[in-house]
């Protein structure tokens, strides 16, 4: 059960058009520990969210102005930008459809790799509240 709920928090925090929720619902109905579930949740979801930054660090800048004709100005705007609000951005990787072009971007872009704590300390926050409200209901 706990391999689902890693797989689609993993899913989720790529691309990919999956929602984690779901899972992480039908896993505590089936009586997984909710703290289980909390904590392979947040590792699923971080770790897919790390492969997004990888694979945004494989990108060149140059190919924004040669195959898409952005301004290098343009280019050195948006690096500027995404590296001074690097840590809000990697925090807010767990905003549905932004979030996961937000974290490829910020490997794009070379932000440090002590953003990617803050997308973890984001994705841990996101579920957290979550199973927060589950636990209420």
């Amino acid at each position: 059960m706990l391999w689902f709920v890693f797989l689609h928090s993993f899913l989720a925090a790529t691309l990919f058009p999956v929602a984690s929720e779901p899972s992480l619902i039908y896993a505590l109905e089936k009586g997984e520990s909710l703290a289980l579930v909390f904590l392979v949740a947040s590792v699923g979801n971080t770790l897919g969210s790390f492969l997004g930054y990888a694979l945004g660090r494989l990108g060149k800048l140059e190919w924004l102005h040669k195959y898409f004709r952005v301004k290098e100005q343009q280019i050195f705007q948006w690096k500027q930008k995404v590296q001074r609000f690097q840590y809000l951005l990697g925090f807010l990787g767990w905003v549905p459809i932004v979030g996961d072009p937000l974290v490829i971007a910020l490997g794009y872009f070379k932000a440090s790799y002590w953003c990617l704590l803050s997308i973890f300390i984001g994705k841990l926050a996101r579920y957290g509240l979550l199973l927060y409200l589950y636990s209420i209901r």
